[in-house]
């Protein structure tokens, strides 16, 4: 078993599977939107969470457009929009949710949160780049299927 951090994990699956970014937040580039995951450590435990967000290029004025996606989730008052939040265990169909990476987590399993973080970039690259455009979001949060929350914009 490696002792590989959560975070140095997300990093390199990140990467591995096209993502750009630094830190805790990644994104890409799907069409005309931006799909941005952030690692985020759980408060008081060793857990974590993955944030998922779409940012849309259309709806963004020209000064955000000078803004790195790798902001959305720092914590400044100058930081890249997200359109769209949600967690990666709210993707239809993705077979993992909370209380696997938080056993992963407890128990130290670099093997099953490696996969638990590879499912979960692999799900949002999928739902986000064939089923990410505006009306589809909002088809799919109608129909109680991804309970995301949607920008007023969007």
């Amino acid at each position: 078993m490696s002792n590989e951090s959560p975070k140095r994990i997300f990093q390199r699956i990140a990467s591995s599977l096209g993502f750009s970014g630094r830190d805790r937040t990644f994104f890409m580039k799907c069409g005309g939107s931006y799909l941005i995951c952030n690692l985020q450590k759980s408060l008081g435990s060793r857990s974590f969470y993955i944030n998922g967000g779409i940012c849309y290029i259309a709806l963004l004025p020209d000064e955000d457009l000078e803004q790195s996606p790798a902001s959305a989730y720092d914590n400044q008052t100058a930081r890249f929009p997200i359109h769209v939040d949600f967690r990666a265990e709210n993707i239809p169909n993705t077979p993992i949710n909370q209380a696997q990476i938080d056993k992963a987590t407890s128990n130290q399993d670099t093997s099953a949160i490696e996969k638990i973080i590879f499912i979960a970039l692999d799900s949002m690259i999928k739902i986000i780049c064939n089923h990410g455009d505006r009306e589809e979001v909002r088809r799919l949060k109608r129909a109680k299927i991804f309970p995301a929350i949607i920008n007023r914009q969007v």
